[in-house]
């Protein structure tokens, strides 16, 4: 039998265990083992048995450890019918156990001893008085020695490489199922040839640069495992554990990973092109700034998967993708270019800030884009939007100008800075939108800085804007009123609103309801209002300088009832009111062109609390009286 390796053992504090020989072939001689730093021998050759068991030789006199006495590790002992350890039998069969970064122990495995270890204890006879080293070697408790020399054999015994650096180690012909490999260091190292590694595990392993050729990675544990910068091109088609593990940079170009668990894996700047990852699990896997030239996706899970500053324009994804569809753990697009194709008519959810969104077509039917964090500034002017969901999205500077959202569904939408002129609102539901910056309060305090969104111009037939926050937004010019024509259970409504300096001049607002709205500074300045409601709002200057005035000049408030409301500082100068009841008509277009015929029975207008403050439809000071 030839030995499997040639060590040297360290136990710290005493220094090597080494062979001190006396009188060696002479009566009363003797062999044994201590720890110090003046032996005789401190080189041992380690002889595999099998099983985790090793033999460990004396490399000058060929006698073999053994746990024939308790108290020294004796090889010969000439006044003991002269015992002499020179063969492998119970007493010479040590288990070698791996402790980890280099330090191993031994556990008797057979003899009279068994399940007792090599234990070094501090100073004994012959330390202490034949000068051998400092310390005694025996059988009791476990004690750790440090190997020099070559670590691979510890894994070849014990199945076992955890905390051991084996870098550039050639595992070729090794049979590794259901090795322990936790934490070990396997960089540059070669497993092209292994006989198997069913259920080992590499949990945490570094294989930076190792050689997988060949091999399927199937059966295999690499949870944590560290494949940064890892060519893995040649690896077999692998349904792999790879959960959390790091294959940042990795070359995985044309790779099989089908089915594979890559939850929370680290793909960045990974090459994955080609591959397939069809029907794995990538949850919480982050891909930012891998290569994903024809990457297969189809039926891949994807929840909290990031896809930060990707181009997915080749990639494959069946639909519906399982992306996630909750507001914690998104699916990230951050910089990301998309295609429209992958996101189909479902953006719920999805982080798509800053993302290149392409290919979107002039119509999408029941788009749901609901929760969406959308790219600032994403470009949908002109796009036919009917029946789209955008309840809570993030929406700023979208372009809509044109856009048709007809019954769109914006409550609680955040639209700062959104450009709708001209835009489609009719019917659709804008409950508690933003069209402000949402961190500003209800009252208007800079409006330099509240990047409020443009509605001029746009047709609000119908549209619900009860409780958006419209500080500042310019609704000039726009149509805002109600028409039982295309609704009758329908009203253009803005009870509760925040609407402090927005602009209303020569807005349609024909039986609009602005109940309890804050309108501090707005301007209705030649508006039609026939038929209004603005009971309980505050008509009153704005919070903040200038300070210009609230003001209905030149609008028409016929049949506006303004009970209640508070008009402290308002501008009624050349008003139109109504002092009895008569008929409003008039014909507007909608949208599409089609005629809208207006016919609306007013009563008298009513004013709420004027104060000295109001000018009154003559230009006197108020209070007003009609």
């Amino acid at each position: 039998m030839n030995p499997i390796t040639k060590w040297s053992l360290y136990t710290s504090p005493y220094g090597y265990a080494g062979s001190y020989y006396s009188q060696l072939g002479y009566a009363g001689g003797l062999a044994v083992i201590c720890a110090g730093n003046n032996a005789n021998n401190y080189e041992y050759e380690i002889y595999n048995l099998g099983g985790g068991v090793v033999a460990l030789k004396d490399t000058k006199t060929n006698w073999y450890w053994n746990s024939h006495y308790n108290d020294n590790m004796m090889l010969w002992l000439n006044i003991d019918h002269n015992f002499t350890s020179d063969q492998i039998g119970d007493e010479q069969k040590f288990k070698l156990i791996n402790r980890g970064h280099g330090e191993v122990a031994f556990q008797c495995a057979a003899g009279h001893l068994a399940g007792q270890y090599i234990q070094v204890t501090n100073e004994g006879w012959y330390p202490v008085n034949w000068g051998f080293g400092k310390a005694t070697v025996g059988i009791g408790h476990e004690t750790k020695f440090k190997v020099e020399g070559d670590l691979l054999p510890i894994l070849i015994v014990t199945n076992s490489a955890r905390d051991l650096d084996l870098s550039g180690k050639d595992l070729s012909g090794l049979n590794l199922d259901n090795a322990d490999l936790t934490n070990a260091v396997f960089r540059n190292a070669n497993f092209s040839r292994v006989q198997s590694f069913q259920n080992a595990q590499f949990v945490y392993a570094n294989l930076q640069q190792a050689n997988f050729d060949g091999l399927s990675l199937h059966g295999a544990n690499f949870t944590h495992a560290d494949f940064t910068g890892t060519n893995l091109t040649k690896i077999l088609p692998s349904s792999a554990q790879l959960s959390s593990a790091i294959l940042a940079g990795a070359n995985l170009t044309g790779v099989n990973l089908s089915t594979s668990n890559l939850t929370n894996a680290n793909l960045t700047g990974a090459i994955l092109d080609g591959a397939n990852l069809s029907g794995a699990d990538l949850s919480g896997a982050d891909l930012t700034g891998a290569s994903l030239i024809n990457t297969i996706f189809d039926g891949a899970i994807m929840h909290h998967t990031k896809f930060i500053r990707c181009d997915l324009t080749s990639a494959s994804f069946s639909y519906p993708p399982d992306f996630t569809r909750a507001e914690n753990d998104r699916t990230t697009f951050l910089q990301a270019t998309v295609p429209y194709k992958l996101l189909g008519s479902n953006w719920s959810y999805l982080d798509l800030s800053d993302a290149k969104i392409t290919g979107i077509p002039e119509s999408i039917a029941n788009l749901n884009a609901d929760y969406a964090l959308l790219p600032d500034g994403l470009d949908l002017s002109k796009k036919d939007l009917r029946g789209a969901s955008f309840k809570g999205s993030r929406m700023y500077e979208l372009q809509l100008q044109q856009a048709n959202l007809e019954k769109a569904q914006l409550a609680h939408a955040k639209l700062k800075g959104a450009k709708l002129i001209g835009a489609n609102l009719t019917l659709a539901n804008l409950d508690s939108a933003y069209l402000i910056s949402e961190s500003k309060s209800r009252v208007l305090k800079d409006s330099n800085k509240i990047e409020a969104a443009v509605l001029s111009e746009a047709f609000m037939i119908n549209t619900n804007l009860t409780g958006a926050f419209c500080d500042g937004v310019d609704f000039s010019g726009a149509l805002f009123f109600t028409y039982a024509g295309i609704d009758p259970d329908k009203t253009a409504t803005a009870k509760g609103a925040t609407m402090n300096q927005a602009k209303f001049n020569k807005a349609i607002l024909i039986q609009a309801e602005f109940d309890g709205t804050q309108q501090g500074g707005s301007n209705f300045s030649e508006a039609t209002m026939v038929g209004a409601s603005f009971k309980q709002a505050q008509l009153i200057p704005a919070s903040q300088p200038p300070n210009p005035d609230a003001s209905f000049y030149g609008a028409d408030i016929r049949g506006v009832d303004c009970t209640g409301a508070n008009m402290d500082g308002l501008d009624l100068r050349s008003v139109k009111v109504s002092v009895e009841a008569g008929e409003f008509s008039n014909v507007y277009k909608d949208f599409y062109g089609n005629p809208i015929p207006v016919i609306v029975n007013y009563s008298v207008s009513v004013l709420g609390n004027t104060t000295s403050g109001t000018t009154c439809p003559d230009g006197s000071k108020g209070p007003c009286h009609l």
